[in-house]
């Protein structure tokens, strides 16, 4: 055989070798929940924009202020003043 296939057999070896080594996670980490936001993205209907996680110094678009404004005037919204 020549070097270089004998040195790609041991690269070969080695690699099975750490693989099957390796620590595996916990079972408390196996337990953990995914993030709120992973979990939110995989709900998200398409063509909807998540408002989840969002960047400081933007600004909401006006199109949601003026619906969240609209909905905290309709009195079936909240329970405030009953």
């Amino acid at each position: 055989p020549s070097r270089r296939s004998v040195l790609a057999l041991r690269i070969a070896r080695t690699a099975r070798r750490a693989a099957s080594t390796m620590a595996q996670p916990s079972q408390s980490i196996l337990k953990t929940d995914a993030p709120i936001v992973e979990k939110m993205r995989n709900l998200a209907t398409p063509g909807v924009a998540s408002l989840a996680q969002g960047i400081v110094h933007w600004a909401p678009p006006n199109e949601a202020v003026e619906a969240a404004a609209e909905s905290a005037r309709e009195p079936t919204s909240h329970a405030y003043g009953a």
